[in-house]
Formats: structure tokens, sequence, C-alpha cells
């Protein structure tokens, strides 16, 4: 439509096909039907991608152990000059939560708490 009025002619969409979203692509994309006969051929695991595929544009914050166990009852972690987004990550490497800077920029806040694998 806005293309057709500044063309001062009709216009409409047909079509739409979306070939990618974040850093998922189209070309990488499985149909339900190929996930079906591989997860039925014990083989479809390998096709799943890891659980923070999606969230790479966020940076990774490494905690220890006690910070870990705090974040994974809710609780904030202490941090210096904390901003923006992080995800985070227990002493294994497994992704327990999406943590957001509080206003002070002194506490790393969980706004979506994971169990790990």
């Amino acid at each position: 439509h806005d293309l057709g009025q500044l063309l001062e002619c009709g216009a409409h969409l047909a079509d739409l096909k979306r070939t990618a979203a974040g850093p998922f692509l189209l070309t990488d994309a499985h149909t339900l039907e190929h996930l079906d006969r591989e997860f039925a051929a014990g083989t479809g695991a390998q096709l799943l991608q890891p659980a923070d595929a999606g969230l790479q544009m966020w940076p990774q914050l490494d905690l220890d152990g006690a910070a870990a166990a705090r974040v994974m009852h809710g609780q904030t972690v202490a941090a210096a000059a904390a901003h923006g987004v992080v995800r985070a990550y227990n002493p294994a490497g497994a992704l327990i939560a999406i943590m957001e800077a509080d206003a002070a920029g002194t506490h790393w806040v969980p706004r979506k708490v994971l169990a790990p694998q």
C-alpha cells in the first residue's frame, strides 16, 4: 500500500516470506516431517540448537557457584557498573538466566530463570 501511494498507483502484497529471524536463517530450518523422521530414528537431537542460540546479541556473564545459587533462587547479584541485559551462566557453563541491570547499575536482576540441563 505504501509503495503504491508513493508511485501513485495501486499496489498490494501478494506474498511475503521471512528468510531470517535474528541469527536463524530459513535455509537452516527443518520441516516438521523431517524432524519427526529424525527423532523417530533417534538422530533428532543433532538438529537442535543450544538454548542460547538466539540470545547471542546479549553479553555473557559467568557466575561463580554462590552467585549462580542466588540467581537460581531469583535473587539479585551485586555488580560494578552493570548495564543492559546479559545471559548468565553457572560454573558448569549452563545458561541459567537472562538478567538485567537495575536502575542504579549496582545489581543484576534475574528476569527469566532457567533450569540448567
